[in-house]
């Protein structure tokens, strides 16, 4: 199975991470830039400042993609055996991206969920799985600040639906 993050996937990480276009110490104390870039473990310091200066935001986007591949794409590739949607591969690297790929590591409940999908179509089977797949998802949503991500990402598994703020109650703003 042919893993990747499309440029919208891309997108809804970057709209729940932020950008900011310098080096920063993120809420672990780590030096980080753009949509979440661990630059390295431990403080910003001014040597970082000057070798980075600022990011654009496609480069910052280029770097999401990179560690996307890391947190996301192998972790997804070995645990998950079934065929998925672009946007349920969205979904989880976004999972991944924020938690790491232990969200998705073969044995714990996300992967089981998405590979107890039905070998044959059917709607009730179906609709059966995706609650299966969003309840497993919702259990990474501590702390409470994560619930509204979690909700979003479980919707985009779901219903293939990138969500926008406007009169969607858990869309990233």
């Amino acid at each position: 199975m042919a893993i990747q993050l499309s440029t919208d996937g891309a997108a809804f990480i970057a709209a729940w991470e932020g950008f900011i276009d310098h080096c920063y110490d993120d809420s672990k104390g780590h030096c980080t830039i753009g949509v979440g870039h661990l630059v390295h473990v431990g403080p910003t310091t001014e040597h970082d400042r000057n070798a980075w200066k600022t990011i654009t935001h496609a480069h910052a986007l280029a770097l999401l993609q990179a560690d996307a591949h890391r947190t996301g794409i192998e972790p997804i590739s070995t645990s998950i055996t079934v065929k998925l949607t672009q946007a349920q591969v969205d979904a989880l690297m976004s999972l991944c991206f924020n938690c790491g790929g232990g969200a998705v590591a073969a044995g714990h409940d996300v992967a089981r969920a998405v590979n107890s999908k039905p070998k044959q179509w059917n709607p009730v089977e179906m609709k059966a799985w995706r609650e299966r797949v969003s309840a497993a998802i919702m259990e990474w949503s501590h702390p409470s600040e994560l619930e509204r991500r979690r909700k979003s990402e479980a919707f985009l598994f779901s219903n293939g639906k990138y969500t926008k703020a406007t009169g969607n109650p858990f869309a990233n703003a």
